[in-house]
């Protein structure tokens, strides 16, 4: 057998064989459980809302499609992406229209300006909605699951993730959390140099340190390795130049 060594996502049985199907063993109970998960999901596929604490509705489809198109916004360099949300998940709306000139929380004129909300207050409400949305999407599992899709992990698994979009997906929301805490701070780590806390750039789009073009997701500081490469090159170049050897002779 070769490559690594699947699970069933229900009981955390070692699975035979090299498929890469639908993750769930042969034997009855779980192959019951399987279709009956199967089977919601085709009839819930449509039921994208939910009721926040506060009663007001909040629609995911609204929500995904604002992701869209932000993310086509950050692609296209819109003016309306001075702030990088790309680990908003774009939960954030896209910018107001000057035609429209209102906030999207109260719903107070903007008087023609570019902003998505009249102040702090309203930044902070709406992702604190958001966020609230989401945990009750997203309810405690118990022990033993993954934190946010509620799959049963493996036994060898340690971790309270059954994956790394998961992971990511925990970290995305952590991100709206603590900007919903601390509305409109910088997080950029020049600003919080030396405090202990890694903290995410959210203030200015992330560029490759080597050619400036905008780094791509799973990048931190170079876009490609060939700007890796160029980069350390450099560093050896100029260490190098204040490090020079000499070589001692013999007469």
């Amino acid at each position: 057998m070769t490559g690594w060594r699947r699970h069933c996502a229900y009981c955390g049985k070692y699975l035979d064989g090299d498929t890469y199907g639908d993750s769930v063993c042969g034997s009855p109970a779980c192959s019951r459980r399987y279709s009956e998960d199967k089977r919601l999901a085709v009839e819930n596929r449509h039921v994208r809302t939910w009721q926040p604490e506060d009663s007001r509705p909040l629609d995911i489809d609204k929500v995904l499609s604002q992701q869209a198109d932000l993310i086509r916004r950050m692609r296209e360099g819109h003016a309306a992406t001075r702030r990088d949300d790309d680990l908003a998940g774009g939960e954030e709306p896209p910018a107001a229209d000057p035609r429209d000139g209102e906030c999207v929380e109260c719903g107070a004129p903007l008087h023609g300006l570019e902003r998505r909300y009249c102040s702090r207050v309203c930044e902070g409400e709406y992702l604190r909605r958001v966020c609230r949305a989401w945990h009750a999407q997203h309810p405690d599992p118990g022990p033993g699951k993954c934190l946010v899709c509620g799959r049963r992990l493996p036994t060898t698994r340690h971790h309270s993730y059954c994956g790394a979009e998961c992971r990511a997906e925990a970290h995305r929301i952590s991100m709206l959390e603590r900007r919903a805490m601390d509305p409109g701070a910088s997080h950029d780590r020049e600003t919080h140099r030396g405090s202990g806390r890694k903290h995410v750039r959210v203030t200015d789009t992330r560029v490759c340190a080597e050619c400036g073009k905008p780094l791509p997701p799973g990048r931190r500081r170079h876009c490609s390795e060939a700007c890796r490469h160029q980069a350390h090159r450099e560093r050896m170049r100029a260490y190098y130049k204040t490090h020079k050897t000499t070589k001692k002779t013999t007469k």
